[in-house]
């Protein structure tokens, strides 16, 4: 009895010692677990060769995780990444899940859920060309003088159809360059001009073209 008294004994302090020691770890916890998103870049890694993504149902994602809150602060956009391996695609049309462990994180942060959870995309047999680039001349030179030769750099190009129905075999043409009444050689940096359904590859979109005007 004289421990059960000594148990009771100022036992509305005990208590509320007890609900102040429970209120203050719940603060401390909720304190160092915290969330964040991020909307980050998807990428597509191991895709076979020979085989390219021609349409992708989203190009980011939605990233949602958790972690210390002095973790997150030092979390952004450039180190979380989402990457979705096409080791083993088919050519045909797909929907992948996109799932946590398609996302890495820097050090004890963990992935809570990925948006959009699955991914439709497309992938097709590569169909790229080399054509040759062909200069597209507007007017005479002055009387008495003629075009000697042609030169433009670079003289082919990468270029793959957009639609099924399209051919890559024919030249792509430039501007027009006007050498309308010229007695000199020409040298202009001219855009490239896709056809309809056709479009380059890489960043060549201009080209050099020298025009060399001479006396007859």
């Amino acid at each position: 009895m004289r421990h059960l008294a000594r148990f009771t004994e100022h036992w509305q302090l005990k208590l509320l010692s007890l609900v102040f020691a429970v209120g203050l770890w719940m603060f401390v916890a909720s304190e160092e677990q915290s969330e964040a998103w991020y909307t980050v870049p998807l990428e597509l890694v191991s895709v076979p060769s020979g085989l390219e993504v021609t349409a992708l149902g989203t190009e980011t994602v939605d990233v949602r995780v958790r972690g210390r809150r002095r973790t997150l602060v030092r979390v952004n956009e450039r180190n979380v990444r989402a990457r979705l391996s096409l080791a083993g695609a088919q050519p045909g049309e797909a929907v992948m899940a996109l799932l946590p462990q398609h996302v890495t994180t820097p050090g004890s942060v963990s992935v809570v859920s990925v948006t959009p959870a699955r991914v439709k995309l497309t992938v097709e047999a590569v169909r790229r060309a080399q054509v040759d680039v062909a200069p597209r001349l507007v007017g005479q030179p002055a009387p008495g003088y003629q075009v000697a030769a042609v030169h433009v750099e670079p003289e082919r190009v990468e270029v793959r159809p957009t639609r099924p129905d399209v051919s890559v075999t024919r030249p792509m043409e430039t501007a027009p360059i006007d050498i309308d009444g010229t007695r000199q050689t020409v040298r202009r940096d001219v855009e490239l001009v896709p056809p309809p359904g056709v479009e380059l590859i890489g960043g060549t979109a201009r080209v050099a073209v020298t025009v060399e005007v001479v006396r007859q």
